[in-house]
């Protein structure tokens, strides 16, 4: 029942609206450059700050960065590993590896974690408790993840040295990173954002993301046409899939300080199947796009499955609200 219900309530809502932007993108071509930096500098940063503002940390959530990164290396580490055992050498070993770390936490793992945290067996009373504490959870994932995947992975696609200042200067960049900081200010001076006509919209932008986002992914879907998978690109995907999330547990219990939410969030957002920004990469460097379009597509259909599963896991090794 468990297993029914993680599908029905989390999954399929999820399947539904990027069948809405396959469908969309197949009638009528959309712009996602538009939808992408509408994303990135307006609705995003209103999500964040919404989230934050109703978010009160402890000391424990600063675990989650260490943690995060410990997951990259691992990850990174292993693909090289298996990079090779399965013989990939040159220009595409570097996509191979970065469909095999990198994930698509800042888009399905978002949308995924406010509908896990929005019903049953989240619910109160009818209020959703956990869902601001898993929210800004996920946020905090999703810069960490952001600064990796257009840092460090295109990095590694081009073939470029990636450098501290290189860093400092793209996080000075990002608009999420701003929106932290504000809503940091909102919570030190106790300022009564909720209050002032702001809030409402901030509202409906944060209930806009999770459309926006999901449509974006169901285009990206649509242009990437399906073919048979390869073993490496299978290998891929088990890294991601699986590999990632036992890595992710092994992380957790080291730790032994997160909250069954954080830990629950860390785990379930570990197998968010790869991100489609390494497809964009791949192709402006002209770094085997066609194998990273497959690679992200095939885990990206594969982790229908294995996000059911790590759900259910989750709910079972850090229960919360039950």
């Amino acid at each position: 029942m468990d297993i029914l219900q993680i599908l029905c309530y989390d999954i399929l809502p999820l399947l539904l609206f990027i069948g809405a932007g396959y469908l969309l993108d197949s009638q009528f071509t959309l712009d996602l450059n538009t939808y992408n930096k509408l994303v990135i500098w307006v609705i995003l940063p209103c999500f964040i700050f919404y989230s934050m503002v109703q978010y009160a940390p402890d000391w424990s959530s600063l675990f989650l960065v260490p943690a995060f990164v410990v997951l990259l290396a691992l990850l990174w580490l292993l693909s090289r590993l298996t990079a090779r055992l399965l013989g990939v050498t040159g220009p595409r070993r570097a996509v191979y590896q970065a469909v095999s770390t990198y994930s698509n936490a800042g888009n399905i793992g978002i949308v995924l974690i406010v509908f896990i945290y929005s019903h049953v067996p989240y619910l109160a009373g009818g209020e959703t408790p956990w869902l601001d504490e898993a929210r800004g959870t996920v946020v905090l994932l999703l810069i960490l993840m952001n600064i990796a995947v257009n840092l460090f992975g295109a990095g590694q696609i081009h073939a470029a040295e990636v450098s501290a200042r290189s860093v400092l200067s793209y996080a000075a960049r990002m608009p999420a990173l701003y929106a932290v900081l504000a809503a940091l200010v909102v919570q030190y001076f106790r300022l009564p954002v909720e209050a002032t006509f702001l809030w409402p919209v901030l509202h409906h932008f944060s209930g806009a993301f999770i459309v926006m986002i999901t449509i974006i992914v169901g285009a990206h879907v649509h242009r990437s046409r399906p073919h048979r998978p390869s073993p490496v690109i299978l290998a891929a995907a088990a890294q991601k899939l699986l590999a990632a999330p036992l890595l992710a547990w092994v992380i957790i219990e080291a730790a032994g300080c997160f909250s069954p939410v954080e830990a629950q969030v860390f785990l379930i957002t570990s197998s968010i199947p790869p991100s489609f920004t390494i497809v964009m990469y791949a192709a402006e460097y002209r770094n085997h796009s066609w194998f990273a379009a497959q690679s992200v597509l095939v885990s990206t259909f594969l982790g229908i499955i294995t996000m059911t599963a790590v759900i259910y896991a989750a709910r079972l090794l850090y229960p919360a609200g039950l």
